[in-house]
């Protein structure tokens, strides 16, 4: 089972809750051309947190407290069983909010990234605006931060994303999801660009820095593909 997945939450923090979510299953038909992809049906489940909902996640999402005390605990949250894939924007917020399952995943934010390089900013409103007449993205835009109405604006964000790279299957759009995540520049840390300044790939910063990188074990593991790729050594130890 492939998933579309959003969560509403309490807050970005330590010990934030979902508060909403919405799970579609998507598609590749068969017989259709390899990268026509198709939505199922969204479900959206809210749940009662145990804690209060910080004010920038209000702002964001404008989901009452009042609206959620007869709604199943936060904690009773779990994914469909059968899930195999999740794709969403940024998704890895979403799936840490899901408890970190050991399911693949596919960030649509990171293929944004890879297949229009130029935009200027890659947030799931302005993608719609890139790619849509721009009154008919605000009308898909006005309950954004709706965890349903994210879906539905994920899927279109997805499909044009399937129809520039043509993924003849899910393996294969996950194999592009992959190397979109590891990063080509640095833009972070003592040798993050200035400002005006052009980032540097990693194969000029210096070999000290790159090793320290290696060995932080906090350190994104994409972001220590792209380090073992600047010194020629595999992907992986």
């Amino acid at each position: 089972m492939i998933i579309l997945f959003d969560v509403e939450t309490t807050g970005a923090g330590e010990g934030a809750e979902i508060i909403e979510a919405a799970v579609a299953e998507v598609t590749m038909p068969a017989g259709e051309t390899p990268y026509l992809i198709a939505l199922g049906d969204v479900r959206v489940q809210r749940y009662k947190p145990t804690k209060p909902i910080d004010l920038g996640a209000l702002a964001a999402h404008h989901i009452l407290e009042a609206e959620l005390t007869n709604e199943p605990p936060a904690s009773t949250f779990a994914l469909p069983a059968e899930t195999k894939l999740m794709i969403g924007h940024n998704i890895d917020f979403d799936w840490k909010m899901a408890g970190s399952p050991p399911i693949h995943r596919v960030c649509t934010l990171a293929l944004a990234r890879s297949v229009w390089p130029t935009l200027d900013t890659y947030s799931q409103g302005a993608l719609l605006y890139h790619l849509l007449p721009h009154h008919v993205a605000r009308e898909k835009l006005v309950t954004a931060h709706n965890a349903e109405t994210d879906v539905r604006n994920l899927f279109l964000v997805l499909s044009a994303i399937c129809a520039v790279l043509q993924p003849k299957s899910w393996r294969e759009l996950y194999r592009f999801g992959e190397e979109a995540r590891i990063p080509k520049f640095i833009t972070f840390g003592k040798h993050k660009p200035k400002p005006g300044e052009a980032p540097k790939p990693f194969t000029e910063l210096p070999r000290s820095y790159r090793e320290w990188l290696l060995k932080e074990p906090e350190m994104d593991p994409y972001v220590k593909v792209a380090v073992r790729r600047s010194f020629g050594m595999a992907d992986v130890e």
